[in-house]
């Protein structure tokens, strides 16, 4: 039987010659090798699966909009009948507005009549206050400044105090919320205004 042809061995730098692809001494130490790597890869694949933690997925749920507590005030200054309209009108009209906004819980709608925004003693006015400090109320909604209060004194005395609970005051006509960082300064100027206003208003009808 002839002999198979004899070759290099195929571990690098050896001079030795071979019939297969290492020589004696090369291919026990390939095989020592071999066996090494593969008991080292078995050692590791078992401790990942000892060491490795549970992996939770955890589903970050949609945040649902607050739901706030809003009243409303409304207030006319004289009882004749044409006034005592407007002012069931703004009852019906805030009622309605305040329960169409899903988000909102209604709060009621407060309001006084035949008194004027500069008296301090209006009874709805009074209690809608006491109800907001009491945690009733989040949000008052009015159709103006000067519905709400003439003297600015008050009035700021008043917005400071609900600020200070995080109750916001919004008056449609100017869009202002008091909750906001230039609210303050803003009601200022316009209820200095509206109080002037007034005044000139009670001395021409002397």
């Amino acid at each position: 039987m002839p002999h198979k042809p004899m070759k290099p061995c195929s571990y690098p730098g050896c001079p030795n010659l071979t019939a297969g692809t290492f020589c004696l001494e090369h291919q026990q130490k390939t095989s020592k090798d071999y066996n090494n790597v593969r008991s080292q890869e078995k050692y590791y694949q078992k401790r990942r699966l000892k060491v490795m933690p549970e992996i939770k997925i955890i589903t970050k749920q949609p945040s649902l909009p607050r739901t706030v507590k809003v009243a409303a005030y409304a207030r006319v200054s004289s009882d004749k009948d044409a006034m005592l309209h407007s002012l069931s009108s703004q009852v019906s009209y805030f009622s309605k507005y305040i329960q169409s906004n899903e988000n909102w819980i209604y709060a009621g709608v407060y309001s006084d009549e035949g008194q004027t925004g500069t008296k301090n003693k209006r009874d709805a006015f009074q209690r809608m206050i006491q109800d907001a400090k009491d945690g009733k109320i989040d949000i008052i909604i009015t159709k103006s400044i000067s519905r709400f209060a003439r003297n600015t004194e008050t009035l700021l005395k008043i917005i400071r105090e609900l600020k200070a609970i995080n109750v916001d005051v919004y008056f449609q006509k100017q869009n202002i919320h008091t909750i906001s960082n230039d609210g303050e300064l803003l009601i200022s100027i316009l209820a200095s205004y509206s109080q002037e206003e007034s005044r000139t208003c009670s001395e021409n009808s002397l």
